[in-house]
C-alpha cells in the first residue's frame, strides 16, 4: 500500500508523461487513510474525485453498498475523501449531480437493475456527513436541522452548520427556534400550494403577521440567497418573533370555514419555509438538557 500510486508515477515519468499526469497518477488515490495527506494539484484533485465518485456508483448499482461493519471495498473512506477534498480545495461541488455523472458511465444494465440507486447514495454521503460533524463536536440536533434544509452543496451545509452553532448561544435562540418550530408543526397540516388569499384574513393579529411578512420577506430571502444565513436568522428572529407570537395567542386556526383554515395555514406554512427550505429545520431542535 505504502507504494500504491508511487510506481505508477515513476513508470509514467520513464514513459515521458508531463509531470501533472505522473503527479494526479500518484495523487489520484488519496486519502488512503484517515489524516492521510489530499491531492494538491487540480488534475490529481478532479482524477481523485472522479475515481472515488465511480467506485462508489459502480459498488451501490451493483449491490455492494456498505452494510453494517462490512465495507469490503472501503466505501466509507472514499466517501470521507471525497467530502475532505472538496473541504481542503473550497470546491463548489454538487454531490448529487457528480454523482448522476458517475452514474451515466455504468452500463445500462446496471443501472436497469439499480432501483432507487441515487437516492441511497445520496443518504451516504448524509450519513458521512452527519458522523463527521459530531466528531468535530457539534451537536447532533443541529446537524440534523442543517442537514434537513439540504447537503448537496457541502461547503454550504458546513457554513450553515457552523451558523447555526453561532446562533445557539445567542440570546434569540430560543424565540427563533419557537418561532420556526411551531410554525412548521401546524403548517404542515396544509396539503395546498399557492398564494395566500388576503381576503380571507379578518383577524387582526394574522393581518399584522402577514404585513410582517410581505415588508421583510424579500430582503430575508435576499439574505439566504447570498449566504449571509446569521444576518438572516437575526432578521427572520426580529421580524417575526413578536407577531408569531401574539398570531397564535389571538387566532384560532383550525376553525370550521376550510377556505379561511387552509388560508391561514398556507402562511404559516410560507413564514417557515422562508427559513426553513434553505436554511435549517429547527423543528429538529430538542430541549437543551437533551442535546448532548
Amino acid at each position: 500500500p505504502k507504494l500504491q500510486g508511487v510506481m505508477g508515477r515513476e513508470y509514467a515519468r520513464v514513459d515521458g508523461e508531463p509531470e501533472a499526469v505522473a503527479v494526479a497518477i500518484a495523487e489520484h488515490y488519496l486519502p488512503r487513510f484517515a489524516d492521510d495527506a489530499l491531492p494538491q494539484t487540480e488534475v490529481g484533485v478532479a482524477l481523485s474525485l472522479a475515481d472515488k465518485f465511480d467506485a462508489i456508483g459502480a459498488c451501490f448499482a451493483a449491490g455492494l453498498a456498505p452494510s453494517g461493519s462490512q465495507d469490503p471495498y472501503a466505501l466509507r473512506r472514499q466517501a470521507l475523501g471525497i467530502l475532505r477534498i472538496i473541504e481542503q480545495q473550497r470546491l463548489n461541488l454538487r454531490l448529487g449531480e457528480v454523482a448522476a455523472k458517475a452514474r451515466e458511465q455504468l452500463p445500462a444494465s446496471v443501472k436497469a437493475a439499480a432501483d432507487g440507486e441515487p437516492a441511497r447514495v445520496l443518504d451516504f454521503f448524509r450519513d458521512r456527513l452527519y458522523q463527521t460533524s459530531l466528531d468535530r463536536g457539534y451537536r447532533y440536533d443541529l446537524v440534523n436541522a442543517a442537514l434537513a434544509s439540504g447537503f448537496d452543496d457541502v461547503l454550504d451545509f458546513r457554513k450553515r452548520l457552523d451558523v447555526l452553532a453561532k446562533l445557539s448561544a445567542m440570546p434569540q435562540w430560543p424565540a427563533l427556534v419557537t418561532v420556526v418550530e411551531r410554525t412548521f408543526n401546524i403548517g404542515k397540516k396544509c396539503a395546498v400550494e399557492g398564494a395566500v388569499n388576503e381576503a380571507l384574513l379578518t383577524e387582526p393579529a394574522e393581518q399584522a403577521l402577514w404585513a410582517v411578512f410581505q415588508k421583510h420577506q424579500a430582503e430575508i430571502a435576499q439574505l439566504v440567497e447570498s449566504g449571509r444565513y446569521e444576518e438572516a436568522s437575526l432578521r427572520y428572529h426580529n421580524a417575526f418573533a413578536e407577531p408569531v407570537h401574539v398570531f397564535f395567542d389571538k387566532v384560532f386556526v383550525n376553525v370550521e370555514d376550510e377556505r379561511v383554515r387552509n388560508n391561514r395555514l398556507l402562511m404559516l406554512k410560507q413564514i417557515n419555509r422562508l427559513f426553513s427550505a434553505r436554511m435549517a429545520d429547527l423543528s429538529q431542535i430538542v430541549p437543551p438538557d437533551a442535546a448532548k
